[in-house]
């Protein structure tokens, strides 16, 4: 179709990402970027799926499902990130944490430190842990009411504010 190089190229996560796709990516869904830092702490929890050409999460205890806390954005921040070999064509990254713990990142999780708009709200997340938990919170609330329309302009969640 001719209008099919007029949409955003969509986002594998493989060697062929870019910081320039990334942020076209999440641009598309409308969330500040605070808002779309705080959302990636849910790569924190759980380990990747080896099918996704992945293994292993950026903290220890991401193998752990209800883990959930800021030692993904620590770990991203001061952390010193080598690529190691992964499958199916994806970039992977290898650390060892503080308690000498392999841990693992993907290219678009490095990009939220590589990218100098993204890094701030990194390195806020990685040192508040109330902040984050906050804005996590807000950000999920405005991502699952953020379609919900009401005729062509209105949005049935406009002026119910975010429950925190």
């Amino acid at each position: 179709a001719a209008s099919a190089g007029l949409a955003p190229r969509r986002i594998t996560n493989d060697v062929t990402d870019t910081l320039a796709d990334y942020r076209r990516w999440f641009q598309l869904t409308g969330l500040s970027r605070r808002e779309w830092v705080a959302l990636h702490a849910v790569y924190g929890v759980g380990e990747r799926a080896a099918a996704s050409g992945f293994s292993g999460g950026v903290t220890a205890e991401a193998a752990e499902p209800d883990a959930f806390g800021v030692g993904y954005y620590k770990n991203l921040v001061l952390l010193q990130w080598a690529e190691v070999a992964a499958g199916r064509g994806k970039r992977q990254y290898a650390a060892d944490d503080a308690d000498g713990a392999a841990v693992r990142a993907t290219q678009h999780d490095l990009f939220l430190v590589q990218d100098e708009l993204l890094l701030p709200f990194t390195s806020e997340f990685a040192a508040d842990a109330s902040a984050h938990a906050h804005a996590f919170g807000a950000a999920w609330w405005r991502l699952m009411n953020i379609d919900r329309y009401d005729g062509p302009t209105a949005n049935v969640c406009d002026g119910a504010g975010a429950p925190l």
